[in-house]
């Protein structure tokens, strides 16, 4: 049976599960735990390791410090498959911004597959540094198989019949993610979070483990006298109504496609947090259960299952192989498949020669030769050479792989030319489209110049002979005459 064990670290937690698949592909939690660890975490983590018999299986994790950066690329670089590219420029950016080596970073990402109402597509881009990678992959004695940026791998964990929702991971810091059609269609990352209450709490409580535990204790929604303490209470209170604008204001942009609100992360622990955020937001929002957690009827063991949600996550996502591109180890293994490929070619750069037993007997019959004659001067010495023989499987092993390498440089240069003279032929005829589009715009401007230039000579006339009125009709010229000019005048204007 297929098992992993997904290890999720963040400043003050430890949190762990390890999940197992039966032969009919039913995944099972099997060990489940939360830790509270400030500092060292490595007596953590043997423990956890022998606890959960997890030695010989495989073992994902998270990395505590990486930078999360929402982003929006337009549609046509996501339709043109240029995201990569652009993805490529988003990191240099940062790392130029930030002052930052390129080389000494890594970067995974997703995108939405769904245009917003600008034309864009949004999604995350999460960094974190090489040197952070190796040290949170390397878990004492165990390497670990996936390093991956958590909080982007909940969308696939709501129950099927669920299509469209949003995912509010209360944590140390807040996410919001929305998802249509159980695809993502916008993430959106916060600097606020529990880690602020927690803080709070600590600071008034003394220890870290006193906060987490007053906050189990504290009900957040109650219909009259409550029994909580009044100070942390008052603590919680302005964070609490912080985070919740927040989420109203995703909710209220999408409220017409999603129907459910799900809630994850250390702020599940709060008494009633399900039904608070269901009357402030005027939606129905649940505590969010993993789809392959079975039904029990133990609510204070379901409360802790879900505390490490985190965990679960990850694991998941390596045993149903989901998400892939989203593991910063995905180059490691590139680079162990290029270095098979190295090791298969590198089999035939050396031919071995060798002799026949002719050539022995020859060498055999000189060396008597030198030991009878050894006293005699000798004037001139006759070299005898003796072409190497080479097998002919070896030859024909070497031209094989050098024609299939051949044939694949040839299959991908013509699938390349082939991709870049369509994109260009397509370019070309865009941009002509375009400037055809351009010159009908530019005859119609120049149309309607010509035709401004006439008008303004007509008007320039009429003003004229206004004034030629003017001056008749204020010197007393108001005879025939002027009724004649006026009348001429009229026409003009009629003309025009």
């Amino acid at each position: 049976m297929a098992s992993c064990l997904g290890i999720y670290f963040s400043e003050n937690f430890v949190k762990y599960a390890k999940l197992v698949i039966d032969n009919g592909n039913n995944v099972r939690l099997d060990h489940y735990g939360t830790r509270i660890a400030r500092g060292g975490k490595r007596d953590i983590i043997d423990n956890i390791i022998e606890e959960t018999s997890s030695k010989s299986i495989p073992v994902v994790t998270n990395i505590e410090s990486e930078n999360m950066i929402d982003v929006s690329i337009f549609d046509q670089a996501q339709e043109s498959k240029y995201s990569p590219d652009i993805m490529k420029m988003e990191f240099e950016t940062w790392c130029e911004t930030n002052q930052k080596t390129p080389d000494k970073y890594s970067y995974v990402y997703k995108l939405s597959d769904y245009r917003t109402s600008e034309n864009k597509h949004n999604g995350v881009l999460c960094i974190a540094s090489k040197d952070e990678i190796e040290k949170s992959s390397q878990l004492n004695d165990i390497k670990a198989v996936g390093v991956y940026p958590s909080k982007l791998l909940y969308s696939d964990l709501p129950p099927e019949e669920v299509q469209s929702y949003i995912i509010v991971n209360l944590d140390e810091t807040l996410t919001i993610e929305t998802v249509i059609n159980r695809k993502m269609f916008d993430f959106k990352s916060y600097d606020i979070g529990m880690n602020k209450i927690l803080e709070e709490f600590q600071y008034k409580l003394g220890t870290y483990q006193k906060a987490y535990t007053a906050c189990k204790q504290l009900n957040v929604y109650t219909e009259g006298e409550s029994n909580n303490d009044k100070e942390l209470e008052q603590i919680a209170e302005p964070i609490l109504q912080d985070i919740l604008r927040k989420i109203a204001s995703v909710v209220t942009s999408n409220k017409d496609t999603i129907s459910r609100v799900y809630i994850t992360g250390i702020g599940t622990v709060f008494n009633n947090i399900d039904i608070l955020l269901t009357e402030y937001l005027e939606m129905k929002t649940e505590i969010l259960k993993p789809k392959f957690l079975q039904d029990t009827i133990d609510v204070r063991s379901v409360s802790e299952m879900l505390e490490t949600t985190s965990a679960m996550v990850m694991a998941y996502a390596y045993v149903m192989k989901k998400n892939a591109f989203l593991n910063y180890l995905g180059d490691t293994e590139k680079e162990k498949k290029n270095n098979s490929i190295s090791a298969f070619f590198g089999k035939f750069k050396d031919v071995s020669f060798k002799k026949t037993k002719k050539e022995k007997s020859k060498e055999d019959i000189s060396n008597n030769k030198k030991d009878i004659n050894e006293t005699k001067d000798i004037k001139k010495v006759i070299p005898n050479f003796e072409m190497p023989i080479i097998h002919s499987n070896v030859v024909l092993n070497t031209v094989t792989v050098l024609a299939t390498f051949a044939v694949l440089l040839f299959v991908a240069y013509a699938a390349f030319s082939g991709v870049y003279t369509t994109t260009t032929n397509k370019l070309i005829a865009d941009v002509q489209t375009k400037i055809l589009n351009l010159n009908a715009e530019t005859t119609k401007v120049n149309s309607d110049i010509t035709y401004v230039n006439q008008n303004t000579k007509s008007y320039t006339e009429i003003n004229e002979d206004v004034d030629m009125l003017l001056s008749q009709i204020e010197s007393g010229q108001i005879g025939k005459i002027s009724t004649y000019n006026v009348a001429a005048f009229l026409q003009k204007i009629i003309k025009v």
